[in-house]
């Protein structure tokens, strides 16, 4: 079943964070509803990998996924915060910028099953186009902080859906011809801001 999510002045947005379950988590309200149908409709996955830990509450949602389903979850962060929740769930937390673990997020992409990358780290752009040449088939990225152009999210979003933009189509265009990604599921993705691409 898809959720459904909201248009018009998203819960979640600005500098008063969502909480989900007690959670903290840098994300509006629409992104569990995208991330839902990513799970539902595009998995199972066998490797989920987080860039950008961040709070940690988007982290303990997407290692509950894993665990429901036997997928392996890693998350990444170079200012990792105390999360005491994420060591009790014995969350694989991977400490320091995704740069310096390049070859190991390669190398988890390339195993056999469904892979699903989030970027949201420090470069969002830059780690979208180093990590996409690693996509197998069927696999999907998504970026976060993403409009699709400066002027929608001045005129659409800013203030109504998300009042962050670190990513637009411009910048991550040149990478998405390159590696042969398609963008699915648009409009939920702008409401999350987030822009999710799969692997031809």
């Amino acid at each position: 079943m898809r959720m459904t999510p909201i248009e018009t002045d998203v819960p979640g947005r600005g500098p008063e964070r969502l909480k989900f379950f007690g959670l903290c988590m840098s994300q509006n309200q629409n992104a569990l509803a995208a991330f839902n149908m990513i799970f539902e409709e595009y998995g199972p996955f066998k490797q989920i990998i987080e860039i950008g830990t961040g709070n940690g509450g988007l982290s303990v949602l997407f290692h509950i996924y894993a665990l429901t389903t036997g997928a392996r979850f890693t998350t990444f962060d170079n200012k990792p915060r105390n999360n005491q929740l994420l060591q009790e769930l014995d969350v694989d937390c991977w400490h320091g910028s995704c740069w310096d673990f390049q070859k190991d997020i390669a190398l988890m992409i390339r195993q056999p099953g469904r892979t699903f990358v989030f970027c949201d780290g420090g470069d969002k752009p830059k780690e979208l186009a180093v990590f996409s040449e690693h996509l197998k088939s069927g696999d999907l990225i998504a970026v976060h902080d993403y409009a699709p152009s400066r002027d929608f999210y001045k005129h659409v979003m800013l203030h109504n859906i998300w009042d962050w933009c670190e990513v637009t189509w411009e910048m991550i265009e040149p990478a998405v011809n390159k590696y042969g990604l398609e963008v699915i599921e648009q409009q939920i993705g702008w409401l999350s801001a987030m822009c999710i691409l799969q692997k031809k």
